[in-house]
């Protein structure tokens, strides 16, 4: 039991962390294509537009991720894991 709650617990550390890289690094990007000012070739939109979909997709990954973690302990505390 505590084997399972250890291994639930680090493996939503190590995939949080990262999303939490994608995230900084997606941002960067974003920013960095802001401060340059590139445009889309087609369109000439801002390609940060677009950039901003990686940071903010994972964040959403990086939410779902603890959700699920906290959900998976909650259940092995109870008796009910996926994992059983």
């Amino acid at each position: 039991q505590s084997m399972k709650r250890f291994i639930v617990i680090l493996v939503g550390l190590i995939t949080t962390s990262i999303f939490i890289l994608f995230t900084y690094f997606g941002l960067n990007s974003a920013l960095f294509q802001m401060e340059i000012t590139t445009k889309t070739p087609a369109l000439g939109f801002p390609q940060w537009i677009f950039t901003l979909g990686i940071p903010i997709g994972t964040l959403f990954c990086t939410y779902r991720t603890i959700e699920a973690t906290i959900i998976e302990l909650r259940d092995l505390t109870s008796g009910m894991g996926a994992s059983k």
